[in-house]
């Protein structure tokens, strides 16, 4: 999935405008991924209250509902003036920016829907032991993104950011309909997982998921809080675009954390395991580390800027730099990932809010002093997130040591 990014960025490199196009899809997936929070994690909620047949019935109904929602706000957001009372003032978005970023939120209004329906049924295949069919899955949804992006990039003349948006969508439909059938055709959704067959109310369900969609959303939100705070420095489009392409790259490394909490819930069952646990994860996060920052020493993040993802010189240097700042941010999540994992497992789901809530206040005050100060946003933007990153694994180490774990049932 990290791959997403990099292909979009490749294809709209072959469109006219290519760094407004790349600066435009910035604000558009930190608009989408926004939308998309409350959905984001009903894979931790599908493999946390999974018990059985009646259970996997209730949850699957639970997740339409959510589906629904964040795609009513989706719509609501790409079709009517909401965009431009909202959206544009918010993010400090001129007019061009804008109006193509409002070009693909229409085409991707089934984004949330897509992603949610593929999360929840991941649930099921994780408790069954069939994270095989997820791997397919994925590979799925990238050969459907390439196919899409380049046929269009080489074969039509559409903008870059629709050509982006039209993969974006193909993809996560792709992935969600393998999904769908992998778990009918492997009966997961039939098996019993050893527990008893609770079937949790809606309420319940409610109750578990929704500090961790405020907790997505908040997290998501720094995107947007990021995006607003560099349109107001100088050269925004030009600071934008080598930001997107800092984090094409530098999401390759951090995505391998991002799967480890579901790793901790379903094997963490003792202290033993726990530890064992920890120091996997530690060991994840210090060798992405380690790789990124090679990365950047050999210059191959140079290399993947201009070859890869097609960056003007200019561009090419601010992104170097954003990049070297963020060599830490893959050890960092991977702790948190940890943390996350524990906490969750111990349905402890607001201490995660917390420790958000503690990042993204970092946040808001860095960018605040970036912007009446005016920083370079080639040492602002990535320096004030890896430091947000650090305080919220803070709390969440705090909010972990402070009420010891207790053996899963």
């Amino acid at each position: 999935m990290a791959i997403e990014s990099p292909v979009c960025v490749s294809a709209m490199s072959h469109a006219p405008d290519r760094e407004l196009n790349v600066a435009a899809f910035n604000v558009l997936m930190a608009v989408a991924l926004w939308i998309e929070s409350p959905v984001i994690d009903l894979l931790a909620t599908s493999t946390t209250l999974v018990a059985g047949p009646k259970s996997i019935a209730r949850l699957k109904r639970f997740a339409l509902w959510v589906m629904l929602l964040a795609t009513a706000v989706h719509g609501l957001l790409a079709f009517t003036p909401l965009f431009d009372i909202v959206a544009v003032p918010l993010l400090r978005m001129n007019p061009d920016q804008a109006e193509r970023v409002r070009s693909g939120l229409q085409i991707m209004l089934l984004w949330s829907a897509c992603i949610g329906w593929r999360r929840t049924l991941q649930g099921f295949l994780i408790r069954s032991g069939l994270t095989r069919a997820i791997g397919a899955g994925t590979l799925v949804r990238l050969t459907s993104l390439s196919i899409t992006a380049f046929s269009l990039a080489y074969l039509t003349s559409l903008p870059g950011i629709r050509i982006a948006a039209c993969a974006l969508i193909v993809s996560v439909f792709s992935e969600a309909a393998f999904i769908h059938f992998a778990v009918r055709r492997s009966k997961a959704d039939e098996h019993a997982f050893g527990r008893d067959d609770h079937a949790p109310s809606g309420l319940e369900m409610a109750r578990f998921h929704a500090p961790m969609t405020a907790t997505t959303m908040i997290v998501l939100a720094a995107n947007l809080l990021v995006a607003a705070a560099v349109n107001q420095l100088h050269d925004p489009v030009l600071s934008l675009a080598s930001l997107q392409f800092c984090n094409s790259l530098l999401w390759l490394f951090r995505t391998t954390g991002y799967a480890l909490p579901e790793v901790v819930i379903t094997l963490g069952q003792n202290d033993e395991s726990r530890r064992t646990l920890w120091k996997y994860c530690l060991g994840v996060g210090l060798g992405l580390s380690g790789l990124t920052l090679a990365f950047a020493l050999v210059g191959l993040d140079r290399w993947f800027f201009r070859q890869v993802l097609g960056a003007s010189p200019a561009a090419e240097d601010r992104a170097h730099v954003m990049f070297l700042i963020a060599v830490l941010a893959p050890f960092i999540g991977a702790a948190q990932s940890y943390f996350r994992g524990t906490l969750t497992q111990r349905k402890k789901t607001v201490a995660r809010l917390w420790a958000i809530g503690a990042n993204v206040v970092t946040l808001i005050v860095g960018l605040r002093l970036a912007v009446v100060m005016q920083w370079d946003a080639r040492y602002a933007a990535t320096s004030i997130l890896v430091t947000a990153l650090a305080i919220e694994l803070v709390t969440l180490a705090v909010f972990e040591r402070a009420r010891p774990a207790q053996s899963a049932p």
